[in-house]
């Protein structure tokens, strides 16, 4: 199975990357780009995006970007996330990961 059949089977099969919006734009091996277009639902009381979302997005690209080298999955044990900036509505996060 290439590359580009692994990232198809796992956005027609997990519920969790499927809920959230993320979508694989750049597959390729040892390197994925994801995209997740910022809707209502991944807000916070802040109107800004939750950062639960961004920890979600960074943790699935890693997962992602290591199965595309190896075709096994991988579970995160530990990830630290710095937010930098808000996302707002109407804006599109991009995760790129690359071994």
């Amino acid at each position: 199975m290439d590359v580009r059949e692994i990232m198809q089977k796992i956005e027609h099969q997990y519920s969790y990357d499927k809920s959230l919006g993320i979508t694989v734009r750049e597959p390729e091996k040892g390197k994925i780009v994801l995209e997740l277009p910022i809707t209502r639902s991944h807000l916070n009381y802040n109107h800004t995006v939750h950062g639960a979302v961004y920890a979600g997005l960074l943790d699935t690209a890693t997962g992602l970007t290591i199965r595309s080298l190896t075709g096994q999955p991988s579970v995160t044990i530990q990830l630290n996330v710095h937010y930098l900036a808000p996302g707002n509505e109407g804006g599109i996060l991009i995760a790129t990961a690359s071994i």
